[in-house]
């Protein structure tokens, strides 16, 4: 097994396309944006201007067994006063304990390297939402990442504790609440809010 740090526009893709791999299975899944997700693999994306990224994964035998990003936001521990590094975008397929342990570790040196004195992993504002650890049959929501649940073995072994849980609670959308926020978006629209699709290449627009 080999560690590689990602270089080439090849690599990123092949990266971007590994959870076609991981969730084949998996009827729930939703594939990222494969423009957006090179963008930021890339350091192309807006935000990268202001974040040192180095994507990894773990081969053996040229077949990708784990993927994961290693970020540093200079913009995110400027305003914490952090030397807080990030490890995003993982992914990696099942019965692979070893490798996933020598990946993330890996990528955690390149962090210290640059001068972290901690990691997160799976969350950053603007960059990852947080990873499911717990209902992990449910029909995934928005704010979270969906995940399989061996990700959590995983991630627990490589030294990572839960720094914080996310409660999301449901309500049965009714025609009286479809009106209800008919007329709330009505009158944003009335007080001079621009309400526009989710579009990842906009984001920083006005």
């Amino acid at each position: 097994m080999q560690v590689k740090a990602l270089q080439t526009q090849d690599d990123f893709q092949r990266y971007a396309s590994f959870g076609n791999a991981v969730y084949q299975d998996n009827p729930y899944w939703v594939p990222p944006d494969p423009h957006h997700l090179t963008s930021l693999l890339s350091g192309a994306a807006p935000i990268g201007s202001h974040a040192r990224i180095q994507p990894f994964w773990i081969e053996d035998d040229h077949r990708v067994l784990a993927v994961v990003t290693a970020v540093i936001d200079e913009m995110f521990n400027r305003h914490w006063h952090e030397q807080m590094g990030h490890l995003l975008s993982f992914e990696a397929l099942p019965s692979q304990e070893n490798a996933v342990k020598t990946l993330l570790q890996t990528a955690c040196q390149w962090l210290h390297d640059h001068g972290c004195t901690a990691a997160r992993m799976s969350f950053l504002y603007g960059w990852e939402v947080p990873m499911t650890i717990d209902a992990y049959a449910a029909v995934p929501t928005i704010f979270h990442r969906y995940n399989p649940a061996y990700y959590h073995s995983y991630i627990k072994d490589a030294g990572f504790t839960t720094e914080s849980g996310q409660v999301e609670y449901q309500v049965r959308f009714t025609p009286a609440l479809a009106e209800g926020y008919r007329q709330m978006v009505e009158r944003a629209a009335s007080a001079g809010v621009l309400l526009r699709s989710w579009d990842f290449d906009r984001l920083e627009e006005l």
